[in-house]
């Protein structure tokens, strides 16, 4: 959703939102399949960044406890994290409308690629098993994540825009936590300078935002010593 995000140009005369909507995607599938062949069916062709690797590290040495992400690029399980909560739902799977049997990602993908609308043997249409707008989330895992912020020690709010619910409420949750909020790539240049113990006090503070210049990905390794300061036990 930032200034270069697949959101920002309107596609064959409609907004992505649109297209992205259950009722566009029954009406004209060609569309969205049209326009996900770019952006969803050539994740192979994308690698997870320091900030994924980084999550995936932090979970493996027992200080993050869990991932949950809005994002349906696969990104987070491709850089090795494995307690990943996908709340808008995953490519990874898909299914007919119809008899409900489930297809695979590499089954659907090649279709995609060559420009064919996916159908099952039963003629009907499949369906990523990804949320569009219109739909609901899964409550349960919802409730599941609620539960988790709840008993939260630290928590990270890592590139989003906050603007899209529910997920945007979730860091309103656990107002007894220190929590850090990364808005865009980019962190704050005064943090990179003040050092470890100042990434400390700052972590102290009930809410820290993170929006102007300095690198990510240099970032994400004050914000790993960081943790290392903390008590023991899990994120």
């Amino acid at each position: 959703r930032g200034k270069n995000g697949v959101y920002l140009e309107p596609w064959h005369g409609k907004p992505v939102e649109e297209i992205l909507s259950l009722d566009c995607f029954l009406a004209e599938p060609q569309l969205f399949y049209g326009w996900a062949k770019e952006f969803i069916y050539r994740l192979d062709d994308f690698h997870p960044a320091a900030v994924h690797r980084v999550l995936a590290r932090l979970e493996e040495a027992g200080r993050l406890d869990s991932v949950y992400t809005q994002n349906i690029d696969l990104l987070h399980r491709k850089a090795g994290s494995r307690r990943v909560f996908e709340l808008h739902g995953s490519p990874a799977q898909h299914h007919c409308l119809r008899c409900r049997r489930m297809f695979s990602y590499r089954e659907i993908a090649p279709l995609v690629l060559d420009d064919r609308i996916p159908r099952c043997e039963c003629g009907v249409l499949i369906k990523p098993d990804i949320v569009f707008y219109g739909e609901n989330l899964d409550e349960a895992l919802l409730d599941r994540a609620f539960a988790e912020l709840g008993r939260a020690r630290l928590l990270l709010v890592l590139g989003s825009s906050l603007t899209v619910q529910p997920a945007a409420s979730l860091p309103l949750v656990p107002v007894h936590l220190p929590e850090l909020a990364v808005h865009r790539f980019l962190a704050h240049a005064s943090i990179l300078e003040v050092g470890l113990p100042g990434v400390f006090q700052l972590f102290k503070r009930r809410h820290l935002e993170v929006t102007s210049i300095g690198y990510l990905t240099s970032f994400q390794v004050h914000v790993v010593s960081a943790l290392g300061f903390l008590p023991e036990g899990t994120v």
